[in-house]
C-alpha cells in the first residue's frame, strides 16, 4: 500500500512528542513490511524530503502560529494548529496528484490533520491521542473560545474517519461520551523494543555523577498537573525517608499548570525543599528523543503517576528496557502494566500508595529485577513494532472497505 500519515511533531525533525514518537514508530513497522509510507510533518525551515528509516518524510514549512492584529491570547492553540492544517492539506494534495494514496492517516489531536482529512478522496483512519475536552477536564481548566474551536476541529477529523481508532479501551470511552462518536476500535500503540532495551545500564550515574550503588527513580513527561507530579514529589518525601540515598531524576519539561498559572517547576522546587529533599531530586529539563533509551537503562524503576493517561507511551519504553514501573489505574494504564507481574498500579493523586510501591521496589531489588524481565517479555508478545504495524496494515484495509461501502451509498443516494 501507499501509505501517508500527517504530524505536526516528528523526532527526527527535532519535535519530540507522544504523537511524533508514535508516527515515526509506526511509519517504520510499516516500512518494514514493504508499504510505501510517507509522513507528512512541520519543518522549521525549508527542508528538503529527505528518508528516514525507510520512510519518505515530506517536510512542511510553517510558523509557529498565525497573528491577528489583536487577541492572539484568546485563540493561541488555534492560531498554532490551523497553519500546519493548512500546508499539511496543500502538501498532501500535490504528492497525491503525482502518485495517488491507498490510505490516509491523521491525528484529531488539536485539528492538526483536519485539512487533510477534508481533502482526502481516499480512505481515511483517524488516529484518536488526548482530545482537548479531556486534557482541559484532567488539568483543571475550563473550555474557553479556543479551547471550543479546537474541539469542532477534531471533530470533524474524527467525522471523517472511514475508521476512527483510540489507543486504549479508556480513550475510546472517553472520546464516545465527548464526541457522541459511537464507532470507535481500540489500536495499542507499538514501540521500537530494539531501540529501547536494556543497554549501557552505567551512563546515566556516571552522568548524575552518582555512585555505582545509588537508587535511581525515573520520572519521564512533562512537569504538568494531570501527570500527578505534585503527587510524586509528595511520595518521594516519604521514600527518601526510607531510603535517604535515593535519587529522583525527573525528565521533562515545565508547564504553566500550578496555581494561578504558575511555572509548575517552581512550585516543585518549593515543595521539595520544605520536605528537605531537594537535593534528592534533579530536574533534566527536555531530553531529546535519542538519549531517552539511556535514561531508562540507567535507572532502578520508572514511575509516571499520571491523573489520566489515555495510553501511556513511557510505561511501554520503559518495560522493553526491562524495568519494573509503576503507575495508576485509571485510563489506559492499566491495559498496559499487569499489576504484580511487570510493575503496580497505585490510585490517582495517592501519594501514601505511590510511596508504598516505590518502597517495596526499591526495598526488594530480586523482586524488582524479575518483574523488569516481566515487563520486556510483556512488550515484545504485545507491543512490539512488527505486532503493531501488522495490526495497523489490517486497520488500513478495514478503513478501505467501509470507504468503499460509503461511496457506494453515496451513489445509491444521488440515484434515488
Amino acid at each position: 500500500m501507499r501509505i501517508c500519515l500527517v504530524t505536526r511533531e516528528y523526532p527526527t525533525l527535532g519535535s519530540h512528542g507522544g504523537i511524533g514518537t508514535y508516527t515515526l514508530n509506526v511509519a517504520s513497522g510499516l516500512a518494514a513490511r514493504g508499504h510505501d509510507v510517507t509522513v507528512i510533518a512541520r519543518g522549521e525551515g525549508p527542508i528538503a524530503p529527505f528518508m528516514d528509516q525507510g520512510v519518505h518524510v515530506e517536510p512542511v514549512d510553517t510558523p509557529d502560529r498565525w497573528r491577528l492584529p489583536a487577541g492572539n491570547g484568546y485563540v493561541g492553540m488555534t492560531m498554532r494548529a490551523l497553519p500546519f492544517a493548512q500546508a499539511a492539506a496543500t502538501r498532501f494534495k500535490a504528492l497525491n496528484a503525482r502518485h495517488a494514496f491507498d490510505v490516509v492517516e491523521v491525528p484529531e489531536y488539536q485539528g492538526w490533520g483536519v485539512g487533510v482529512a477534508l481533502a482526502a478522496r481516499c480512505p481515511v483512519a483517524v488516529r484518536l491521542h488526548t482530545h482537548t475536552a479531556l486534557v482541559r477536564r484532567l488539568n483543571d481548566v475550563p473550555m474557553d473560545l479556543d479551547a471550543r474551536i479546537i474541539a469542532r476541529l477534531e471533530h470533524a477529523t474524527i467525522c471523517r474517519g472511514d475508521v476512527v481508532l483510540a489507543n486504549s479501551a479508556a480513550l475510546a470511552g472517553e472520546a464516545r461520551q465527548d464526541f457522541g462518536f459511537s464507532r470507535i476500535g481500540v489500536l495499542p500503540l507499538g514501540i521500537d523494543a530494539e531501540r529501547f532495551a536494556p543497554h549501557d545500564p552505567h551512563w546515566l550515574r556516571q552522568e548524575l555523577g552518582l555512585g555505582p550503588d545509588t537508587p535511581i527513580v525515573l520520572y519521564v513527561g512533562r512537569l504538568e498537573r494531570r501527570k500527578g507530579v505534585e503527587a510524586l514529589i509528595e511520595a518521594f518525601g516519604q521514600v527518601r525517608a526510607a531510603h535517604p540515598e535515593a535519587v529522583l531524576v525527573m525528565a521533562g519539561f515545565s508547564t504553566d499548570t500550578g496555581p494561578n498559572g504558575q511555572a509548575l517547576l517552581g512550585v516543585l522546587r518549593n515543595r521539595l525543599e520544605a520536605l528537605g529533599a531537594l537535593d534528592n531530586v534533579r530536574f533534566m529539563g527536555h531530553v531529546a528523543y535519542d538519549a531517552l533509551p539511556r535514561y531508562y537503562a540507567g535507572c532502578d524503576l520508572f514511575v509516571a503517576p499520571s491523573r489520566y493517561e489515555p495510553f501511556g507511551m513511557i510505561y511501554l519504553e520503559a518495560m522493553a528496557c526491562g524495568k519494573a514501573v509503576v503507575g495508576t489505574s485509571v485510563g489506559g494504564v492499566p491495559e498496559i502494566i499487569q499489576h504484580g507481574r511487570t510493575g503496580y498500579l497505585v490510585p490517582p493523586d495517592d501519594p501514601e500508595a505511590l510511596a508504598q510501591a516505590l518502597r517495596e521496589l526499591l526495598q526488594y531489588p530480586s523482586w524488582r529485577e524479575r518483574m523488569g524481565e516481566a515487563a520486556r517479555e510483556h512488550v515484545h508478545a504485545s507491543f512490539s513494532l512488527p505486532v503493531i504495524a501488522a495490526a495497523t496494515e489490517r486497520q488500513y484495509l478495514n478503513a478501505a472497505t467501509q470507504h468503499q461501502g460509503r461511496n457506494a451509498m453515496s451513489q445509491v443516494r444521488r440515484l434515488a
